[in-house]
């Protein structure tokens, strides 16, 4: 299962970033994402290589690790992601601020 991509369909739910270099990635899926969504709780423990699509466009958002997931009564999947500044393409996160839904495909890494 870990060789298996992760993809759901979703919205950029905002970063924020700590003054000991960690970025916090949140991540929003609808409820018609929710089983594809869920699949990411499958990278605790290990790192998650993460890309965003839109269209033909792919953005590389770097190396994360799993911090939580949550889910809502309307079935709505709230992800978190943490990641060191050095493992993330902090410039990368600015594309993800448009209002649209991305496709987060996730590869779990078991050996790096």
């Amino acid at each position: 299962m870990a060789d298996d991509l992760i993809k759901a369909d979703g919205f950029y739910n905002g970063h924020s970033a700590k003054g000991n270099f960690d970025i916090e990635l949140k991540l929003r899926f609808l409820e018609n994402q929710a089983m594809q969504a869920l699949q990411f709780i499958s990278s605790v423990g290990y790192k998650l290589r993460l890309i965003a699509k839109y269209g033909d466009e792919s953005i590389k958002l770097g190396t994360w690790n799993f911090y939580s997931e949550r889910v809502d009564k309307d079935a709505n999947v709230y992800l978190s992601l943490r990641a060191n500044r050095d493992y993330v393409f902090v410039n990368n996160l600015a594309k993800l601020m448009e209002e649209h839904e991305f496709t987060f495909v996730g590869k779990v890494i078991v050996d790096e």
